[in-house]
């Protein structure tokens, strides 16, 4: 299925990126809080490695942090980009195994 729009909120770019970037760093937070159960180094908290259980629950109280982060600073590059892009000409996405949630009454 393909949209064709002129212009994309900016509410659906930011969720596209916060979702794929928390989908993301979650694998890699995890694994950095697991190994920091086992003694690795691979949380720092000012400097200072944070290890064992504690290390592991700061990475989980990380992650969702810099999803956010990381979101927020791509999104606000992103609108002007998509902005200026929309001055030219529309813009056509495509999606696959996309549901409808139209009726004919709107």
């Amino acid at each position: 299925m393909n949209v064709t729009a002129n212009k994309i909120t900016k509410g659906s770019v930011f969720k596209i990126y916060f979702i794929g970037l928390a989908g993301g760093f979650f694998v890699m937070f995890f694994i950095f809080g697991v190994l920091a159960i086992f003694g690795a180094e691979t949380v720092r908290w000012e400097q200072k490695p944070i290890t064992g259980f504690m290390g592991f629950i700061l990475s989980m109280i990380m992650w969702p942090l810099f999803s956010f982060f990381f979101a927020g600073f791509m999104w606000v590059i992103s609108i002007l980009g998509l902005w200026l892009y929309s001055l030219i000409r529309p813009i056509t996405i495509s999606f696959k195994g996309a549901v409808s949630n139209e009726t004919d009454n709107e």
